[in-house]
């Protein structure tokens, strides 16, 4: 193999190792959704942490206590 062989043959290996370099970090940033962003990743033992809920109606919960009724849960 002659000196020039080699040189190619270090260039296409530097080149397909850039190329992987370069995938592999686009795959690893995709991973990186928006809603996976600010979330909480420390967490407190029996503290919720997160959002408060908003306070349920009336009209709603009476709503939510009859399809109870249906499903047999009361």
């Amino acid at each position: 193999m002659t000196a020039s062989k080699r040189t190619a043959g270090r260039r296409s290996a530097k080149a397909l190792g850039l190329g992987l370099a370069v995938v592999i970090s686009g795959l690893l940033l995709a991973g990186c959704e928006e809603e996976e962003q600010n979330r909480i990743l420390m967490f407190e033992k029996g503290t919720y942490l997160g959002q408060e809920d908003n306070a349920m109606g009336d009209t709603q919960a009476e709503e939510l206590r009859q399809r109870a009724k249906h499903q047999g849960a009361l």
